[in-house]
This record gives structure tokens, sequence and C-alpha cells, in this order.
């Protein structure tokens, strides 16, 4: 049940930082289309694409990050209640046994 852990901390790990990267090269793309002291419709459209280019990497990032939180946190809310109940279980069967036997090996007889 554990063997998911790993996966789900990378990619909420790495998602954000995506994100950030996509940002970061949507607004080099939009600084490079500026040229000082020329403001050209064709430039400011090149320069609009490019920041919405960054905004939506980031924002995509931080949303592929949350939804794998989300479920990763509810993955191991489960993970927690079936240990819980296999440790419950496991103490009840020992009970078990120890009503049905002592520590030699024979069988219990309650005190009358």
């Amino acid at each position: 049940m554990k063997r998911f852990n790993t996966v789900f901390d990378t990619i909420i790990s790495v998602a954000p930082l995506l994100g950030l990267l996509g940002t970061i090269l949507g607004l080099i793309n939009s600084f490079a289309a500026l040229r000082i002291g020329e403001l050209e419709n064709t430039q400011a459209q090149t320069v609009t694409a490019g920041i919405s280019e960054a905004l939506i990497s980031t924002a995509s990032g931080l949303v592929v990050a949350i939804l794998t939180l989300l479920f990763a946190n509810t993955f191991r809310g489960l993970y927690q209640r079936q240990l819980a109940l296999i440790q419950e279980y496991g103490g009840q069967l020992e009970l078990l046994h120890r009503r049905r036997h002592d520590y030699r090996g024979k069988p219990y007889a309650p005190p009358h």
C-alpha cells in the first residue's frame, strides 16, 4: 500500500516547479519581444501571449500538485485505517489464542 508514496511525493514536488519554469520561460519570451521605445501592435500581442503562457503554466502546475496532494492524502488516510484494523484484528486474534492455550501449549481451562 505504500508503494505509490514516492510517486505522489515526486509529482507534488515537481508540478509547481514545472509551473514556475513555464512562468520563467513565458516571461523571457515576453521581455524578448519588448523593444524599448517601440510599441507596435504585433509586439504588444507577443508580450501578452508570453504573459498568458506564463500564467497558464503556473496555474497548470499548481492544479496538478493540488489534485495529487488531495489524492495522496486520501490514499494515506485509507492506508492508515487499514493498518489500524489489521493491528486491532491481530490483537484480538492473539487474545483468542492466549485464552485457548496457556504459555506451555496446554489448553486453557477457566477457573471454576
